[in-house]
């Protein structure tokens, strides 16, 4: 079950591949406001790679899933979140409606342009 949820959540982070380039909009707002109104959802956390966490999130009243992937420092099977590193958000149909990955995350994009390339 857990190699399961790995890899849904693998498959999840490259769907984050085509929408790479963060975009703002008009408005120059914190892009992670968008998560206002998620839920963590407990047990969900798994290491990704070296230094990348993902998690799930959950609003219930939008019925929107969020996965959030943070950039940590892990050892031996334990990780420490040091910040949150990219996100995207799926709505009940389970489309992809809003993506966003920190410009200053380049080792989370060459690793993504890395598991393209495989």
């Amino acid at each position: 079950m857990e190699s399961r949820s790995k890899k849904q959540i693998f498959v999840t982070i490259l769907l984050l591949l085509p929408l790479l380039a963060p975009s703002l909009g008009a408005k120059a707002q914190d892009p992670w406001q968008f998560l206002n109104g998620f839920t963590f959802i407990p047990d969900s956390p798994a290491r990704i790679e070296e230094h990348y966490v993902a998690a799930l999130f959950v609003n219930r009243e939008k019925q929107q899933l969020a996965v959030v992937i943070f950039n940590a420092t892990c050892d031996s099977g334990n990780c420490e979140v040091n910040h949150r590193a990219a996100y995207s958000v799926y709505n009940k149909e389970g489309r992809n409606i809003h993506t966003y990955v920190d410009p200053g995350e380049q080792e989370l994009m060459r690793l993504f342009a890395r598991k393209v390339a495989v």
